[in-house]
């Protein structure tokens, strides 16, 4: 990962609470999901796909969930004098955590 988009991840993380935007998008994620689960002509038209559906958004939005606590425990754990090292692990947990979601949806083609 180039320094320039380790330090552009976090940036966007930067402040101490930054894990805690992850965590608000996924409450978001959830609260969507189920606002589309709760769709009735979706459901009738094709139950399985609707099930589907809310299948996939809460698991995006459970792994969300959990990259919000893992970078909120970085930043919670680093003291201030560690900033560099402190972006470079937000940058890798958050490159680590797009190339397993990127595998997963399809293990046949290679992540960068």
């Amino acid at each position: 990962m180039t320094a320039r988009l380790e330090r552009a991840l976090a940036d966007l993380l930067g402040s101490y609470d930054g894990g805690y935007t992850f965590w608000r998008a996924a409450c978001v994620a959830l609260d969507e999901a189920l606002d589309e689960a709760r769709d009735h002509d979706h459901f009738r038209a094709h139950p399985p796909g609707a099930f589907r559906d809310l299948l996939r958004r809460v698991d995006d939005a459970l792994r969300m969930a959990a990259t919000a606590v893992e970078v909120q425990m970085l930043l919670d754990d680093e003291p201030d004098d560690k900033d560099a090292e402190r972006r470079r692990d937000i940058a890798e947990l958050l490159h680590a955590r797009a190339a397993a979601l990127a595998t997963e949806r399809n293990p046949l083609r290679p992540v960068n």
